[in-house]
């Protein structure tokens, strides 16, 4: 072999090593100040990952604003995860306005660098494709490639990878259900402060699904993700605290956890402090605030927020009177199945408040009302339309299945509410108390 042979082939020895090299990303600097410097020069992978920490709020206040921000820059420079970073923003109205255009542009954009990193073995980006995959954003939906590229992230000990690893084996999307290999990938997750997972691992103690039940275990892994801010978590916490389940019954503290999951707005978590606050459990009885409470629940369309305003209005309770707010807020929870909503909106109808009198719609409520498992209602329809004539009666049975379709065919009684009690319903009901929900996932 002559020199310049030998020669040649160490020079191309010593390149292939400079390439691989390159291709080895850089480490970033672990503690915010220094990454968001690096950022602010503009590192594209710093910029992401400055994003992902004011998205998640990691070691840094969440702010979703400030992650579109960052994300918007490192998409600039053709960062494929920053650009679905941008593109989950834009879908789920998230910092930004919402946008589905943008975001299945961005989505798509994507997909080719995206690709490239996952099989580079980049775990950001192959739970990203995850995600992709699970949607059907930017490609066709394919569940059980979801869970392959969950699995390579979690694999590589990516928390959020095997969070959502746990979720696929836990709703049997993409794999066959298995709620014990759920609870093993949600542990792994948990163990390193994935809130998502430490949450999930607090339902299924509170449930017994994987795992012996063990309401003192539900609690803890639900404090857990409530210290790192985690809204669902905050909420089932105080849900605790209301019954004395895995804690000591404290109406105080569950009036603290309801806050801060209202502040982080959780829907469930703001109706249940409108309950406290309606009610004086907890914390001094202020149903101004309560309606407030009430509102913001109701606003992001939580039948029992919806309810309780209706209420409120019903009542003239924090409230000035107004039935026909009442009505437009029972119609919106009713629809939602929501049967003392049902049950209060048909006596509106039945005596003419805020709507038009019409006894058939009336019927037709309190006849769906009844058959979700409200007693009064079947008591007050019997009361109140027995002399119904016959064409009424027949108007009455077809308006019942279409409102049955409109809600949500077969009509079944909820489960059985565990939640602090609302205010009084509406003027049928003024001795009435309903509860409302948990927050199941």
């Amino acid at each position: 072999m002559s020199r310049f042979t030998i020669f040649a082939a160490l020079l191309a020895l010593l390149l292939s090593f400079h390439l691989l090299a390159q291709d080895k990303p850089k480490p970033l600097p672990k503690d915010i100040p220094s990454l968001k410097a690096l950022a602010e020069k503009g590192d594209a992978e710093a910029q992401f990952q400055l994003a992902e920490k004011y998205y998640y709020g990691e070691d840094i206040e969440k702010d979703r604003a400030q992650s579109f921000k960052w994300a918007s820059r490192s998409a600039e420079q053709n960062n494929p995860k920053a650009q679905v970073r941008l593109a989950s923003q834009y879908r789920r109205g998230l910092g930004i306005e919402k946008n589905e255009d943008k975001a299945k542009t961005l989505f798509g954009k994507s997909k080719e660098g995206l690709v490239k990193l996952a099989e580079q073995n980049d775990p950001q980006a192959q739970f990203f494709l995850g995600v992709m995959y699970a949607l059907g954003a930017g490609m066709d939906k394919d569940e059980k490639q979801a869970v392959e590229w969950y699995r390579k992230a979690a694999n590589q000990n990516y928390s959020k990878g095997q969070s959502n690893l746990g979720g696929m084996y836990a709703s049997g999307r993409g794999v066959e259900k298995d709620e014990k290999q759920a609870v093993k990938w949600y542990l792994k997750a948990a163990e390193q402060n994935e809130p998502t997972a430490q949450f999930a691992l607090g339902l299924r103690y509170a449930r017994g699904q994987g795992v012996d039940k063990d309401e003192r275990q539900a609690a803890e892994w639900y404090r857990k993700a409530a210290d790192l801010n985690y809204a669902k978590a905050q909420n089932n916490l105080g849900v605790l605290y209301v019954y004395g389940r895995g804690v000591e019954k404290s109406e105080k503290e569950a009036a603290k956890w309801y806050l801060k999951a209202a502040e982080n707005n959780n829907a469930y978590g703001q109706n249940n402090l409108g309950n406290m606050l309606a009610n004086g459990r907890g914390m001094e009885k202020n149903e101004k605030d309560a309606a407030k409470w009430y509102r913001k629940a109701a606003e992001q369309n939580h039948p029992g927020g919806q309810s309780n305003l209706g209420d409120m209005y019903a009542i003239g309770r924090g409230l000035e009177n107004d039935f026909k707010e009442a009505v437009k807020w029972y119609q919106k929870a009713a629809e939602q199945n929501d049967r003392k909503a049902q049950a209060n909106l048909a006596g509106l109808y039945y005596f003419g408040q805020g709507i038009e009198k019409d006894i058939v719609t009336s019927y037709a409520w309190w006849s769906i009302a009844a058959s979700n498992g409200d007693f009064e209602a079947r008591r007050l329809k019997a009361t109140f339309t027995k002399d119904m004539t016959r064409a009424q009666a027949t108007k009455a049975a077809a308006l019942i299945k279409e409102l049955q379709k409109k809600i949500g065919g077969d009509l079944k009684a909820p489960s059985k509410p565990i939640l602090p009690s609302r205010p009084p319903s509406g003027p049928l009901k003024g001795n009435s108390k309903a509860k409302s929900r948990k927050q199941d996932r």
